[in-house]
């Protein structure tokens, strides 16, 4: 029978004691021995607690990942399916929000997609039609900062660096909290400058239902009216227009989407200033 190390270690130590206490005062050599078993475990498991040389290295395993992915997003977009490359990097980039080679590529994807044959959401004739267009004025011209436009924190989630290029912006938040942190992976929060309204509506019918198919509705998000979906596994996302911009909120849940992360993703979304 092989023996595990702390077990030898307990029975070497015990048979030092019980010779010390064979030879002297029982209360101090049990007070000198305790002292000296407790020191001897200490070292030892500090030892033994060292990782191993076969432990893979995790930042090399990140980068093979993204290799795979980029790979993967590069042979669909030259077969055309534009579509779902926007899928794999996006999937990717919930939890790699600061990978900026994927971020450029999933430029491109979007700039490929095929146009929809879906006709977007019907507007609201006459007056209200007028109300409409006055409430998007804000976000008809280019603002100065496209950060601006992203929630600067959000209670019980810790805030990543943002991502920024000329026409989009990233923000991710991680849970801070432990019961939430077990139903959420990520939080990453998007908008993206489409340069007019109906570039930006494509977003929606182009990526937005089409990238997470799944459970698609649209939902009053405050005051703007916001599609909600899943990728029918661990992601989910609420995305709307205002303007020329397209806003988008994506979650990574730990397990499946339930009815539970729709409403908690709807309670996020609102935190874009663009749903007041």
């Amino acid at each position: 029978m092989i023996l595990s190390w702390k077990a030898v270690l307990l029975m070497t130590v015990r048979s030092f004691l019980k010779s010390a206490l064979g030879r002297g005062n029982p209360l101090v050599l049990s007070a000198a021995g305790f002292t000296l078993l407790l020191a001897v475990v200490l070292f030892a498991g500090s030892l033994f607690s060292r990782p191993s040389s076969n432990v893979p290295d995790i930042s090399i395993a990140s980068q093979e990942e993204t290799e795979d992915v980029m790979s993967r997003a590069a042979r669909l977009l030259e077969s055309g399916d534009a579509t779902s490359a926007v899928l794999a990097l996006r999937a990717h980039l919930v939890d790699n929000p600061d990978d900026a080679a994927a971020r450029e590529m999933l430029q491109v994807a979007l700039e490929q997609t095929p146009p929809t044959v879906t006709p977007p959401p019907s507007t609201p004739s006459g007056d209200d039609s007028q109300d409409d267009a006055n409430s998007d004025m804000g976000y008809v011209d280019a603002v100065a900062s496209i950060e601006s436009l992203l929630p600067s924190e959000l209670p019980g989630y810790r805030a990543g660096v943002p991502a920024v290029s000329s026409s989009d912006a990233d923000k991710s938040f991680d849970p801070v909290e432990i019961e939430t942190s077990r139903a959420v992976r990520r939080v990453l929060f998007s908008v993206h400058d489409r340069g007019s309204v109906e570039n930006a509506q494509r977003f929606l019918t182009d990526v937005s239902e089409v990238v997470y198919p799944s459970e698609g509705e649209y939902l009053d998000v405050g005051v703007v009216r916001a599609y909600w979906g899943t990728d029918g596994e661990r992601e989910a996302t609420v995305a709307f227009v205002r303007g020329r911009y397209a806003f988008e909120l994506v979650v990574g849940s730990v397990r499946e989407v339930t009815p539970e992360l729709k409403n908690l993703a709807l309670s996020l979304a609102a935190y874009f200033e663009a749903t007041r």
